[in-house]
């Protein structure tokens, strides 16, 4: 068998297979956990519900208005400054990350 032949039949094999399910980025299981502790006694975290504070947007949205990289730093001025009636809240830079993760995770389509 010509190598060409060879390598085109391979080619189709791979093509042909089941796409494997990507695995969960890392840190979102980490900012799930962040989420719990730090957020939800005002904002809704997971995939489903309302915020317990009417003004707090769910992370649900939040996964809808912002990029990954625009969430992370707004986490982590968040963290220091707070923002409009939201307090600081004391979150490293690496649980910032996480968390934006998890947030952007709420949008997908494979959470």
């Amino acid at each position: 068998m010509p190598a060409w032949l060879a390598a085109a039949a391979g080619l189709a094999v791979l093509a042909a297979a089941p796409a494997e399910t990507s695995a969960p980025r890392p840190g979102v299981a980490h900012g799930a956990r962040v989420a719990q502790r730090q957020c939800a006694g005002c904002h809704a975290v997971g995939s489903a519900g309302r915020s317990p504070n009417s003004g707090a947007p769910t992370f649900r949205d939040l996964s809808q208005r912002y990029s990954p990289l625009a969430l992370e730093e707004s986490l982590k001025r968040v963290s220091t400054q707070g923002h409009f009636e939201m307090r600081a809240r004391s979150i490293s830079s690496s649980e910032a990350a996480d968390l934006a993760a998890y947030i952007e995770s709420l949008s997908s389509p494979d959470k």
